[in-house]
């Protein structure tokens, strides 16, 4: 099945074939905005960036959760949730699957949330408009450079 978004299913996930998931970025969305996590998932698909999306929470908690569950190689995590913020989010993230790369993702243009997200951990920060910027840097993470197996951003 080709990476697609289905329309018919609108609590979907972005799908790939068995043999594209070992060398595809497995990324895990963690917003508690359901509309934010289903534009992006819909971005990350119609880009065809080499990106799989294997986890979506809806909580800083459901998201350490996934990231445990799933070990994604990157946690796209927002600042806002309801029972964490981005930065206690990346550190329990990154507690619990220490190989995941977390990338902030805000609509706040506030350079306390984005310090608070490197300091954490985050690898970088995006803000909600970035979107491209985001994709491009997941691109380049699925480069034919990237380690075989699993790329990482940052890595190579």
């Amino acid at each position: 099945m080709p990476d697609r978004w289905t329309p018919q299913h609108p609590r979907r996930t972005v799908t790939a074939r068995r043999e594209e998931w070992s060398s595809a970025v497995r990324v895990a969305v963690v917003d508690d905005d359901e509309i934010a996590r289903s534009l992006l998932a819909r971005r990350l698909a119609d880009a065809q960036c080499g990106v799989v999306l294997c986890a979506e929470a809806a909580s800083g908690q459901a998201g350490v959760h996934a990231a445990e569950r799933t070990a994604p190689d990157v946690a796209i995590v927002d600042w806002s949730m309801p029972d964490m913020d981005g930065a206690e989010a990346t550190a329990a993230i990154r507690a619990v699957s220490g190989g995941t790369q977390v990338v902030g993702w805000t609509s706040l243009r506030d350079p306390h949330a984005y310090r608070a997200f490197l300091e954490a951990g985050a690898a970088r920060v995006f803000a909600k408009d970035e979107v491209g910027a985001l994709i491009r840097y997941l691109r380049g993470a699925a480069a034919p450079t990237a380690p075989p197996g699993r790329g990482r951003p940052g890595s190579g």
